[in-house]
């Protein structure tokens, strides 16, 4: 079963904690996180999004995420290119 998580437009320091109910919730499940309508991510989601990542490896599933070219920038600038699609396994 693949859960389909709809990021929201901005992912700023309010957005952690529901992002990591949302994300804990899909945790053990195969995902596809949409971010093409996020503008952007803070440093505090990135780290709920990185963990959920570790977690779900942990599990034997498989993250996709896609995103916008914002949300991309910045986790580039976060040292996070390992989860953006054309770096590796979790595309």
């Amino acid at each position: 079963m693949t859960t389909d998580i709809l990021l929201p437009d901005k992912l700023d320091t309010d957005a952690a904690a529901p992002l990591f109910d949302v994300l804990a919730e899909a945790l053990g499940t195969d995902a596809t996180l949409d971010g093409r309508g996020c503008r952007g991510i803070g440093t505090l989601c990135a780290q709920v999004l990185l963990l959920f990542v570790r977690a779900s490896e942990g599990h034997g599933t498989t993250i996709r995420l896609l995103p916008s070219d914002g949300l991309a920038d910045d986790l580039r600038l976060l040292g996070l290119d390992g989860l953006l699609p054309d770096q590796g396994e979790h595309a």
